[in-house]
C-alpha cells in the first residue's frame, strides 16, 4: 500500500514537472508570435500607428516576411499545430490509444484532416458571393480545442491513476505494446501543448475578426484580368 502511494506521489510529481515544461514552452512561442499582434498608438487623426520601441522589446529577432495565404500568427499556429498533431499521433498509437482511453489518436487524426483543409481553403482564391469560411474555421478550432483538452485530462487521469486494471504502462508491455514511462509522460505534455495551440488559433483568429473583420490575405477575391475581361466579350459575341 504504501509503494503504491508513493509511485502514485512520483507520477504526480512528474506529472507537475511536464506542465511546468509545457508552460514555459507556450509563454515562448506567445514571446516568438507577439509579433503578429503589433501595439498600435492612436495618432491625432484616429488611425492607428505601430509603436516600433514597444514592439522591439517584446521580440528577441526579427522574423522573416514570408508571404503566406492567411495572417502570419495564423499561419504559424496552423503550422505548429499540424506538426504536433502529427507527433501526437504516432506516439499515442504506440499504446494504441490505450494510455489515452482511445481519445488521442482520433483527435490528432481530425486535427490534422482540418488544419490541412484550412490551409487549402485559406489558399484558394474565390469569387464575389461566395463565402470565406473564416468564422467556420474559428469555431471548428474551438470545438478540436475542447478534443485536446478531454485528451489532456483522460492522458493525466491514466497517469496518475495508473495502478488501475488494463492502463499500466507494464502491463502493456507484457502484452506487446512499444509503449513506455517516458512515452507516456510526452504523450501528456503533446496534448496539452495541441490544446494550447489549437485554441491559440481559434482565440488569435477571433481577436484578428473583431479588430480589423476578416484578414484580406485570407481567401483573397479572384482579379478579373484584361485577359479574362476580353475572353469573356468574345465568348458573348460569338
Amino acid at each position: 500500500m504504501g509503494s503504491e502511494f508513493h509511485g502514485a506521489v512520483d507520477r504526480i510529481k512528474c506529472s507537475t514537472r511536464g506542465l511546468a515544461a509545457s508552460l514555459l514552452l507556450v509563454l515562448l512561442a506567445i514571446t516568438l508570435l507577439s509579433r503578429c499582434w503589433s501595439p498600435t498608438n492612436e495618432t491625432s487623426a484616429g488611425h492607428s500607428q505601430t509603436n516600433p520601441t514597444m514592439l522591439k522589446s517584446l521580440t528577441f529577432f526579427e522574423l522573416p516576411k514570408v508571404k503566406v495565404p492567411m495572417p502570419q500568427s495564423l499561419f504559424v499556429l496552423t503550422v505548429a499545430s499540424l506538426l504536433g498533431a502529427s507527433v501526437s499521433l504516432i506516439v499515442s498509437m504506440l499504446d494504441l490509444g490505450v494510455l489515452s482511453l482511445y481519445v488521442t489518436p482520433p483527435v490528432s487524426a481530425i486535427t490534422i484532416i482540418f488544419l490541412s483543409v484550412v490551409l487549402v481553403v485559406a489558399h484558394r482564391k474565390r469569387e464575389e458571393g461566395y463565402p470565406s469560411y473564416y468564422s467556420t474555421t474559428i469555431l471548428c478550432a474551438y470545438i478540436v480545442s475542447i478534443g485536446w483538452l478531454v485528451g489532456f485530462i483522460t492522458t493525466m487521469v491514466v497517469l496518475v491513476k495508473g495502478e488501475a486494471v488494463g492502463y499500466q504502462v507494464n502491463t502493456l508491455n507484457m502484452q506487446g505494446v512499444a509503449a513506455n514511462a517516458h512515452t507516456q509522460r510526452l504523450q501528456c505534455f503533446l496534448t496539452f501543448v495541441e490544446f494550447t495551440l489549437v485554441g491559440g488559433l481559434g482565440l488569435c483568429g477571433h481577436l484578428i475578426a473583431r479588430k480589423e473583420g476578416e484578414p484580406d490575405s485570407w481567401r483573397p477575391m479572384a482579379e478579373v484580368t484584361e485577359t479574362t475581361t476580353k475572353e469573356a466579350e468574345e465568348g458573348d459575341f460569338i
